[in-house]
């Protein structure tokens, strides 16, 4: 014993060993949890290396957010059979908790990449893409249109799919193919919210593949309503047809000081035309 006494580490070389803080230390012992090895003769307390392993499965513990009434239940009576289920317990937490992370990192990366695609839009830009199969999930907007009407619609939608929408990249409205048609750009007709994979059959609406006409308003509502006309008078010159929903999507929520910055991008899907005997080359 004196000889382990010796070679044993006071409580400040056993906590920096570790590296947490000598109180630390010493509140473990003082609750019960972690004892030292035993005393010197001058009373001083000492640890040795072989009781590394058990604080570092205290540690570990305690990062995974186990209490320490949990852990002094577990050491009151350790077994194989209760340290698995509690790594069974950890592991599932640590799984759960990598998911999550996953989700915020790819929401901070589309974040980033919408705001560095913002700083090189064109105010009035009409254009063409293709975009692939997205996957939404919508509610429809109340009939009779108000101001309290589209709030109450919008907060039945956040808590609907509330669970979708804190590592989500996008919240949208959409407009009918009617609508826009006889031009009541005014309208809305349903709200959504992007998520990245088919869920349950019927439970979210499958946005089609294809060519789209995609343009970015600048501003308010008013803005907003003008940059409706310059698409229609741009299909109109362009022989274009629309198909299905109108989707607007606001861009940069998080740094417009007012609605002068507001950048809307629109999305509608164009009607594929059929080719002619000349384009195909048949007679």
């Amino acid at each position: 014993m004196e000889k382990e006494a010796e070679r044993g580490l006071t409580a400040s070389q056993f906590a920096k060993l570790h590296n947490i803080s000598r109180s630390t230390l010493l509140y473990y012992d003082e609750i019960g949890l972690f004892a030292p090895e035993g005393k010197r003769e001058n009373g001083y307390r000492y640890y040795t290396y072989r009781q590394s392993q058990a604080l570092e499965m205290i540690l570990t513990f305690r990062e995974l957010d186990m209490s320490i009434e949990e852990i002094k239940e577990y050491m009151k009576n350790p077994s194989q059979e209760a340290l698995l289920a509690i790594f069974d317990d950890k592991l599932k937490e640590v799984e759960q908790s990598m998911r999550r992370l996953r989700e915020m990192k790819r929401l901070l990366k589309r974040r980033k990449e919408t705001l560095l695609q913002v700083q090189d839009l064109e105010t009035g830009m009409i254009e063409q893409v293709h975009c692939g199969e997205e996957y939404l999930l919508v509610s429809p907007a109340r009939i009779q249109w108000s101001l309290e009407n589209e709030i109450l619609s919008v907060t039945e939608h956040a808590r609907k799919y509330h669970k979708y929408r804190r590592y989500n990249h996008s919240f949208g409205t959409l407009l009918s193919e009617e609508a826009l048609k006889n031009e009541r750009f005014e309208e809305c007709d349903g709200y959504y919210t992007k998520v990245d994979r088919p869920l349950k059959k019927g439970e979210v609406f499958v946005k089609p593949a294809g060519t789209y006409l995609k343009a970015i308003s600048v501003g308010g509502w008013d803005r907003l309503m003008e940059t409706y006309r310059n698409i229609m008078e741009y299909a109109k010159e362009n022989g274009i047809e629309f198909t299905g929903y109108s989707y607007e999507e606001g861009l940069n929520e998080l740094v417009a000081r007012g609605e002068e910055e507001y950048v809307t991008q629109i999305m509608i899907r164009v009607k594929e035309r059929k080719k002619t005997n000349e384009e195909t080359g048949s007679v």
